[in-house]
């Protein structure tokens, strides 16, 4: 999870690519689930 909460920042911090860290974000949220199903 310290990964995913890096990438938030990343986020917050470079609003120009924001769209696109939430994209891998949700990308990374969708691996964490499968891999905890």
């Amino acid at each position: 999870m310290k990964i995913v909460f890096r990438r938030l920042g990343a986020a917050t911090a470079e609003p120009n690519v924001k769209s696109i860290r939430n994209y891998e974000l949700l990308i990374s949220l969708n691996i964490l689930s499968e891999n905890t199903n």
